[in-house]
């Protein structure tokens, strides 16, 4: 029977991946977790196959990408449509807002400088401000403590939240009304998220044998 190994998510990541890619033990790597999946990518050799199932923006990302295919050694992933840029674009057509607040963990923050220059350059072509808002141990501390200003809130993936916890703070923005977009998609959609471009139920399967096949 197979072994699984399970890395876990935290300030070690990158040297979990490094120790299981010098395992002789392991044979694949699948690196459940957008972190995971983003310093995988830029480990300067691969000994085995790695799997990165959760991409959030593969040009914010900096993936390696050449006509469909990672063109890494031992690097795949499932290259999406999604985009930060253009999900912040259509969120300001849908309802112009002049102060947006995107709540993050610190360490995508960290891991991502390009987000930073992405969203700056937005900002300024639309002529709205952006906060971005440390999450650490809570999705109620952002609307306890979110500016009073904020009309309007992007909502990138938090996959150590529970669904229970998405939907109270989707209900908390409905009973301020400040309007809400997802880059997850259709799960955060179905939870009272006002919008999104991403996640179609058919998406999501495919994506799945997508994986299966891979592996």
């Amino acid at each position: 029977m197979p072994q699984l190994k399970i890395g876990i998510n935290c300030s070690i990541l990158s040297s979990a991946i490094g120790s299981l890619n010098q395992d002789d033990s392991v044979d694949l790597i699948i690196t459940q977790g957008l972190i995971a999946s983003h310093e995988a990518a830029h480990f300067n050799y691969l000994n085995k196959p790695v799997i990165a199932p959760v991409v959030a923006d593969r040009i914010l990302q900096s993936l390696p990408y050449n006509n469909g295919i990672s063109n890494k050694h031992n690097y795949s992933y499932v290259a999406s449509s999604q985009s930060v840029e253009k999900d912040i674009l259509q969120f300001y057509k849908l309802t112009p807002f002049k102060q947006l607040l995107i709540p993050i963990d610190p360490v995508i923050l960290k891991a991502l400088p390009a987000l930073r220059t992405i969203t700056n350059r937005i900002q300024q072509e639309l002529g709205f401000n952006l906060t971005f808002f440390p999450v650490d141990s809570s999705l109620k501390s952002i609307l306890r403590e979110m500016p009073k200003n904020i009309d309007a809130v992007y909502f990138p993936p938090f996959a150590r939240f529970s669904l229970a916890d998405h939907k109270a703070f989707s209900d908390g923005l409905i009973n301020r009304k400040i309007p809400s977009f997802s880059l997850l998609g259709r799960q955060d959609l179905e939870l009272g998220f006002m919008a999104t471009l991403n996640g179609r139920k058919m998406d999501s399967l495919r994506f799945s044998r997508r994986i299966a096949l891979m592996v």
